[in-house]
């Protein structure tokens, strides 16, 4: 059983900050943050969007710090090792264009793990953090006032899986950064392209050499294993595949992939299930953040990513 509330009394224009409560499974009744910020006066396209955060457990801004201290020794996690909030940036992109945006915090309001640790944060299964981004989804609605078809959904790896099956496939249009579980392909994505490794693939983002990713993506679309997949299973939840609910809706879709990332493998198929109603761009040089990754360490996410999710959210907006 899932509670809402929401809670925004600010002046007309300015940031609205607000609160959702959800009941974990058992029996703990969690409150979440949400801010609601406004395009400048006379910009206002009466629209919105809706950003959902990767991971299990992402703040407002998608914060991910410069480093962290484990064992006595100071861990770096950034490139330049300055932190990066990637939401920052994309809900800028956003106002810029005129779109009112929408975030949440999926990390609880008073998370005693995440006091003592920025890093760590309680978390749920994840068919519970789509319960609390349903319930997200329902309180700013609520809150904001735009119908499901006025709110475009952009969500970063499980994000965008959490964003499609909480809006249930009725938002505007759906952004999926490096999406995760968007089409029924089972098994660890390293796992697969480590399989295909002696196969033949094809240069999917362009980059004139073949990754692992795109020799397994190649022989998914030669076997075509989503075909006959068993439904979508995370932590015990049995949850819609993210490409039948895009299938049943008529929503446009922009995917963004980069080219170092494994997961890419489920662009392909995506583009093979959805057709024409996804636009499809792979970023060769990007990793899972859409952003440069060194060693595993990453940047921000890379400016002409969010200028191309604005200049598209801009356009389909036109087209209404």
């Amino acid at each position: 059983m899932i509670a809402l509330l929401l809670s925004a009394t600010l002046a007309a224009g300015a940031p609205e900050a607000g609160s959702f409560t959800w009941t974990t499974s058992d029996g703990d009744v969690w409150t979440h943050a949400t801010l609601i910020e406004h395009p400048e006066p006379g910009e206002d396209r009466g629209l919105g969007v809706m950003i959902f955060g990767g991971g299990y457990a992402t703040d407002l801004h998608w914060t991910v710090p410069g480093a962290y201290e484990h064992n006595g020794e100071t861990q770096p996690l950034t490139i330049d090792g300055a932190p990066t909030r990637d939401a920052d940036d994309l809900a800028q992109a956003f106002l810029d264009a005129g779109f009112t945006v929408l975030r949440y915090s999926a990390i609880r309001e008073g998370d005693p793990l995440r006091a003592e640790n920025p890093l760590h944060a309680q978390t749920r299964p994840f068919g519970e953090t789509l319960e609390m981004a349903r319930a997200a989804w329902d309180a700013m609605l609520d809150a904001s006032g735009f119908d499901p078809g006025d709110v475009y959904v952009v969500g970063h790896s499980m994000g965008a899986t959490r964003g499609v099956l909480a809006s249930g496939g009725h938002a505007a249009g759906y952004v999926l950064l490096a999406g995760a579980y968007v089409t029924p392909i089972n098994g660890g994505t390293r796992r697969l392209a480590e399989e295909a490794a002696d196969e033949p693939g094809e240069d999917f983002d362009g980059s004139g050499g073949i990754a692992g990713w795109e020799r397994a993506a190649a022989r998914a679309l030669r076997e075509r294993p989503f075909e006959h997949a068993e439904p979508f299973r995370a932590d015990g939840a049995e949850l819609a595949w993210v490409s039948d609910v895009l299938a049943d809706s008529d929503a446009p879709v922009l995917a963004l992939w980069g080219g170092l990332d494994t997961i890419s493998l489920h662009g392909p198929v995506l583009e093979h299930l959805l057709g024409d109603r996804v636009e499809t761009v792979y970023e060769p040089e990007l990793g899972h953040a859409l952003a440069p990754d060194q060693g595993g360490l990453t940047g921000p996410i890379d400016p002409r990513v969010v200028d191309r999710i604005g200049s598209w959210l801009a356009d389909r907006a036109s087209e209404e």
